[in-house]
Order: structure tokens, then C-alpha cells, then sequence
């Protein structure tokens, strides 16, 4: 069965008796070579009665972790989100950054004592040493301050976590703030745990055994505006909007402008670059972090990516589904397939190779984020 997405095509074959989208195949290629990322059904994690759907959810977990070990980004569809909720989430994000510069500096990043919450001009953000060429706006998890001296006496992960968010005021932005509470974050949490339940039964372990570990899920948010090149006929390749990284934690959903390619890319195993072009409306790129690289022994992959310059303006709202702050994560591996094979019938057990420390998941963070900026 062929499915028109846009302008790309995407190949599928069916994987259940009801579900004949669980798993595509999108043809994606740059300078030639030719790379496959694939595009998921999450429905049977999803949908209502989905409990049932025993066979179906092992099509999907198998595909699943196929791709976070092969790959390392997919797409997913079928999310049980709204088009409309994505959509206006990006109408929001751009909205917030049309504001008058004093209206988006009086939430500005500078404000927050850990510098990690609120907005930061093109050039704050830096990758590699070098400084990208977006705006953003940055929100977690509130973690208020019990004590003004928690940055003194707490552990580093909790001094530099602590805090609330910074919102523009309702006259500047109005339902900014209540749209992506209420709504956004709410929906991308819900398709976080769908898709850590379908890694779990991919690694052969129980459907609900991640779920401890992100039931207080220390998230962030990123709304970020790349503005297009300007004065040149032809993008400078060492232009970036956003320098090449792998994302810190477990899972990010990339809502990005429908019509709006050629920038976010990712490197392959191989070492090829690949387009991770939008398919539509409602379908989000994922990719896997280093923490879920790190608690998997190495199994799935982080996935290497950078963003080019756009042609035009463009925006993109990542959500970053993390484990709680105080979770403690234990690397595991996967020992040798069970009779029958496949992802599906493989046992978690501790890993041999890679990272095997464990590590509290807000300590990671906190190291990783103080050197984001450079303000």
C-alpha cells in the first residue's frame, strides 16, 4: 500500500488485522544516498481499546525499537493528538516571537538565576563552541525553590533544576501560557509514555515498566524561530541554525513547519547526512537521546542532527520527554535473542559494554545544560 504524505511518498505494509499503517518506510536522501526513516503507527497504544490489541502492540513495539537501534529517529503517526493542537502550537510559538524585542526580553533568560527558563536572542545558544543562529524560549518542569539556599546546599542537579517558569504577560501573548499547559504539554506527555510503553514491550520487558521512572517526567519544552538567510542566493553549508548535537535525555518530538524542508537533518550509522523533512500535519519526528542510549546499554542510538538555515522563516516547538529529576537510571543491554528472534523477544538484562555507571537523571542534565548558553 502506497500513502501520499505531502510531497513524499511513503511505502507501508500491514502489521496487524485491523492496522494496515503500523509501519512505513519514508524514502529520504541527501547528495545521493539513499537512507530509510521510518514512520509509525502509534494507534494501537493509543486508541481507545487498545488494551486488546495485543498482536497489534507487538507489530508496533518490534518497530519501534527496530528504528531507535538502526536509525535513531522516526516518525510517528496516528498519535492521538489533535492536527489542530499542533498546529496551533507553532501559531503560538510564532506569535511570541513577532513580539516587540522588549516585550520577549523581559522574559528573558538572563533573568532566571540558573540561566535555563525563559528567551534567548539569536547567538545565546551555543553548539560546539559556535553560536546558532535562532531565537528560543525554554520551559520545564516547575521545580520551585523550598529554600533561598538550595543553590548553595543542594546537590548540583537539584540547585540548577529548581525554579518556575518565565511567561510573557497575557496582553503580549494571549492563552500562551494556558494553551500550552493545558493543552500542548498535557498531549505530549500522554504520547511520551505511548511510546515508552511500545520500547518496553520491544525489549521484551513488561508494557508499563518505564513509567516509574517518568511518572513526575522532568520535560522540557523548546519553542525556537529560525529566521531565513539573508542576502545570499545560495545557503552557506556552514551556516547553522542549530550547530550538530544529540538531545540529552530520552525522547524529543519535533513539531516543525509543514512547509517549510531542507533543514533539520540527521546523521545516519553510516555516517550519512539525511533530510528529516515533515510529512504533515500531526506527524512528529522523534529522535533518541543519550540518556535512553545510555539506559539501554547502547542498544538504541542517539541520533547525531543539526539544523541548516531556512530559505524562509520557520519555527519548531521540540518537546523533550525526560524520567524524573531524582530518577535513577541503570544502564541494561539486551542478552541474546529468545527462540523466534526479533526485537520483540529479546530479555533486558545488565550490560556488559558501553556505559554501565548508573547515574541520577537531573545530575545529567544539570551538566549538560550549563554550558548551553553564552550570555
Amino acid at each position: 500500500m502506497v500513502l501520499s504524505c505531502g510531497t513524499s511518498t511513503v511505502l507501508s505494509r500491514a502489521v496487524g488485522p485491523s492496522t494496515n499503517r503500523s509501519l512505513a518506510f519514508l524514502a529520504s536522501s541527501l547528495s545521493g544516498s539513499a537512507a530509510k526513516i521510518p514512520c509509525i503507527s502509534l494507534g494501537p497504544f493509543v486508541q481507545p481499546g487498545a488494551a486488546e490489541s495485543v498482536e497489534e502492540k507487538a507489530s508496533v513495539a518490534q518497530a519501534v525499537c527496530q528504528a531507535a537501534q538502526e536509525v535513531g529517529m522516526f516518525f510517528v503517526q496516528d498519535t492521538g493528538i489533535d492536527p489542530s493542537v499542533t498546529r496551533r502550537a507553532r501559531e503560538v510559538t510564532r506569535a511570541f516571537f513577532a513580539l516587540p524585542m522588549e516585550e520577549k526580553e523581559s522574559v528573558s533568560i538572563r533573568h532566571c538565576p540558573a540561566r535555563m527558563r525563559g528567551y534567548q536572542r539569536i547567538g545565546d545558544n551555543v553548539t560546539q563552541g559556535k553560536r546558532d543562529r535562532h531565537e528560543g524560549f525554554d520551559v520545564y518542569r516547575d521545580f520551585p525553590r523550598q529554600h533561598a539556599e538550595d543553590m548553595e546546599t543542594a546537590d548540583v542537579g537539584t540547585s540548577l533544576l529548581r525554579g518556575v517558569n518565565q511567561w510573557p504577560s497575557e496582553h503580549a501573548a494571549p492563552d500562551m501560557r494556558l494553551f500550552f499547559e493545558d493543552h500542548y504539554i498535557p498531549a505530549m506527555l500522554q504520547l511520551g509514555d505511548a511510546t515508552m510503553r511500545a520500547m518496553a514491550l520491544g525489549l521484551g520487558l513488561s508494557e508499563y515498566f518505564f513509567r516509574a521512572y517518568y511518572d513526575r517526567s522532568f520535560w522540557v519544552m523548546r519553542l525556537l524561530h529560525y529566521p531565513p538567510h539573508l542576502g545570499r542566493q545560495v545557503r552557506a553549508p556552514q551556516l547553522y541554525g542549530c550547530g550538530e548535537h544529540t538531545d540529552y535525555g530520552c525522547l524529543t518530538f519535533v513539531n516543525q513547519d509543514p512547509h517549510v524542508t531542507g533543514c533539520l537533518e540527521a546523521r545516519l550509522i553510516t555516517g550519512e547526512w539525511v533530510h528529516v523533512d515533515p510529512l504533515g500535519e500531526g506527524i512528529l519526528a522523534v529522535n533518541v537521546g543519550d540518556m535512553l542510549e545510555r539506559w539501554t546499554g547502547g542498544q538504541f542510538r542517539a541520533t547525531p542532527h543539526r539544523v541548516h538555515q531556512p530559505d524562509e522563516d520557520r519555527v519548531s516547538v521540540p518537546f523533550f520527554f525526560e524520567p524524573n529529576c531524582d530518577a535513577v537510571i541503570e544502564p541494561f543491554g539486551l542478552s541474546a535473542a529468545a527462540p523466534g528472534g526479533g526485537v520483540g523477544s529479546t530479555r533486558a538484562s545488565m550490560s556488559s559494554g558501553h556505559v554501565r555507571e548508573s547515574v541520577v537523571y537531573g545530575e545529567h542534565l544539570a551538566k549538560k545544560v550549563a554550558s548551553n548558553f553564552s550570555l
